[in-house]
C-alpha cells in the first residue's frame, strides 16, 4: 500500500509540475528556399542556410522552426503542403518569417502566381 501511495503521488508531482509549465514560447516559422534552409554538415559540409543560425540569436523564449527547402518556389511550397504544415502549427503571438525570390523569377511560375493572386 505504501508502494502505491508513493506512485500515487509521484504522478500527482508531476501532473501539477506540468500545469505550470511556462508555455509561453513565441516562435518564429520559417519557410523560404535554399538560402534559409537546414543543410547537411556532416563530413565537414560548411553550406550553411542563414536560418539554421537563427535560434542562436535567442533565448528559451523564442523557438525557430525552420520549414525552408531548397529549390522551392512559393508556389511550389504551397502545392507540396508545406504551408499547411506551418499553419496547423500557429498560435497567436507566432510569427512567419518568408523569404522567396530566385525560384520565384521563372516565368513560368509568374504566369501562374498572376492567375492564382499571388
Amino acid at each position: 500500500m505504501n508502494k502505491i501511495r508513493t506512485i500515487f503521488l509521484t504522478l500527482m508531482l508531476a501532473v501539477v509540475a506540468t500545469a505550470f509549465r511556462n508555455d509561453n514560447v513565441v516562435t518564429i516559422f520559417m519557410i523560404g528556399d535554399s538560402t534559409m534552409a537546414n543543410k547537411d554538415t556532416s563530413g565537414g559540409k560548411q553550406e550553411r542556410g542563414w536560418g539554421m543560425m537563427l535560434q542562436e540569436c535567442f533565448d528559451e523564449n523564442i523557438r525557430v522552426d525552420n520549414h525552408a527547402v531548397n529549390g522551392r518556389s512559393s508556389l511550389s511550397f504551397i502545392n507540396e503542403g508545406r504551408w499547411d504544415k506551418v499553419l496547423e502549427k500557429m498560435r497567436p503571438g507566432d510569427y512567419v518569417v518568408i523569404q522567396f525570390g530566385h525560384n520565384d523569377e521563372k516565368q513560368s511560375l509568374i504566369t501562374q502566381q498572376a492567375v492564382l493572386g499571388f
